[in-house]
């Protein structure tokens, strides 16, 4: 579960990583959108039975 969720974070860095400051409301689009590709595993690990540790 933690490699997933380390996959899922090193997803998301690099599309913020790629836009750079110089789009700041596309950071977040996209930021959100991998949050939405990654739904059934954000629910899971910080819903309310998720992970403490997160």
């Amino acid at each position: 579960m933690e490699q997933i969720f380390k996959e899922a974070m090193s997803a998301l860095l690099s599309v913020v990583d790629e836009l750079g400051q110089e789009h700041p409301a596309k950071i977040w689009v996209a930021f959100f959108e991998r949050i939405e590709h990654y739904e059934r595993l954000y629910r899971a690990l910080l819903g309310s039975k998720g992970s403490p540790g997160l």
